[in-house]
């Protein structure tokens, strides 16, 4: 006797199904052995749905934000991203890359964990802000993604001295000059963003 399926099966929605299967008699060689439409001796077989790769690994959020100040030692935490499967065994088992906007090697990510970290040094006056494109890939075959985005905004530091635009200046004042008369301007730049006159 075989059992057919009627309807499509969901193990996210139902894990196990229990069927009973009748055993119908029949006529054979001129003796009847029962009729048709008869039912007993019911068995209870239990059947199991199993898994299939048919559902991609979901991010907890598409978009993740972090800041971090410029020369932080190599190996600082920056965020941790996390997704996670509705299927089961290795079809549920989730890695990560980083597959975007890191051309320069700044960032690091374990891919077992989704924590991502400063890999290189990573500098205010080169790039004020990196977007990281981070694939989360499962362990079915064929395999599943998705993606998220991590937006690094990168916090200037006081880490430049404020240089001269001159190395040296002239200047001439008549002896008869009031107190408090202007000789010079000095002038001086800072790479941190800041501008500093003095008179």
């Amino acid at each position: 006797m075989s059992t057919t399926k009627t309807k499509l099966l969901s193990r996210f929605k139902q894990k196990e199904f229990r069927i009973n299967l009748g055993k119908k008699c029949f006529y054979r060689g001129g003796t009847k052995l029962g009729s048709w439409g008869q039912s007993f001796d019911l068995d209870d077989k239990k059947y199991c749905v199993t898994d299939v790769n048919d559902n991609p690994p979901e991010f907890a959020s598409k978009y993740y934000f972090a800041t971090i100040t410029e020369g932080v030692d190599v190996g600082t935490d920056v965020v941790r991203v996390m997704a996670t499967s509705r299927d089961i065994g290795v079809n549920a088992e989730v890695s990560y890359s980083i597959i975007g906007g890191n051309e320069h090697r700044k960032f690091a990510i374990d891919s077992a964990t989704g924590l991502v970290s400063v890999s290189g040094e990573v500098d205010f006056e080169r790039s004020k802000e990196y977007f990281l494109t981070i694939q989360a890939r499962d362990g079915g075959s064929p395999p599943l993604s998705n993606h998220a985005t991590v937006n690094v905004t990168i916090m200037d530091a006081n880490d430049n001295a404020p240089i001269f635009t001159q190395v040296s200046y002239t200047a001439s004042i008549n002896e008869n000059s009031p107190v408090g008369a202007s000789i010079v301007t000095l002038t001086a730049t800072d790479l941190d963003q800041v501008r500093i006159d003095t008179n």
